[in-house]
């Protein structure tokens, strides 16, 4: 799990959009090589749950700054229509 999955966020859709450009900016150079190495078939981000006491206080500050919002995010329905694809590929 993560601040930023590949649908929900623990950040505003503002800032959501752009970490997630970066992110595939950076897997798109390290992934090919990678996959290929060990096989991956596929991956998926998802957010998850963030409160005040994971975090110390520096990051705390950068977390809200970024406009980041404590609390529950993960999706179990992306996370089982994710399995279920996977699942599908493995059988």
């Amino acid at each position: 799990m993560s601040l930023l999955g590949e649908q929900g966020s623990a950040f505003r859709p503002f800032v959501a959009k752009r970490l997630r450009a970066l992110r595939a900016r950076r897997r798109s150079r390290q992934s090919d090589s990678l996959w290929s190495v060990v096989g991956l078939q596929d991956h998926h981000d998802f957010s998850g749950a963030v409160e005040p006491d994971h975090w110390p206080l520096p990051g705390r500050a950068a977390f809200k700054l970024m406009g980041g919002r404590y609390g529950d995010h993960r999706d179990w329905a992306d996370v089982d229509r994710w399995a279920e694809s996977v699942a599908r590929k493995l059988a």
